[in-house]
């Protein structure tokens, strides 16, 4: 992930902070200025998250916090791919300036084996791709 944090800085202006924590609760902060992102001409971000080994029928989380550091309100809907992963949000439909939104990822393996998934923010200036990735393990 820490080769993307310069991609995403000089393509949208954007921050990603992370906390350490392998299973425990893991928290992210997505700024958005959407200015920038508009003069990227709608070039989307690609990042990935990486959950681990997880054991199966276990689940673990990741919250990801999208910001409106600009000053225009941007238009924010999301979308979940993949067997095993989930999510909730109470990102509204327009995030206004100034204001952030949380999504929620959970990763949730039924059986052994690789697990791939994605998760996209769609916004006004342009997409926010989290590709999703775990490993479902049985006595660990």
């Amino acid at each position: 992930m820490k080769k993307n944090i310069s991609q995403i800085l000089s393509l949208f202006g954007l921050i990603l902070l992370t906390s350490a924590g392998a299973q425990a609760r893991v928290s992210q902060t997505i700024e958005i200025n959407p200015i920038s992102m508009m003069q990227t001409e709608n070039k989307d971000i690609i990042m990935s998250y990486h959950f681990g080994r997880v054991q199966v029928g276990m689940t673990s989380s990741v919250y990801y916090n999208l910001s409106n550091k600009g000053d225009t309100p941007i238009d924010v809907s999301i979308e979940i791919r993949g067997a095993g992963f989930d999510a909730d949000s109470n990102c509204p439909k327009t995030l206004e300036a100034k204001q952030k939104c949380s999504t929620r990822i959970v990763f949730w393996p039924t059986f052994e084996g690789q697990y791939a998934g994605r998760l996209v923010w769609l916004t006004t200036g342009g997409n926010i791709i989290l590709d999703l990735w775990g490993q479902g393990a049985r006595n660990f």
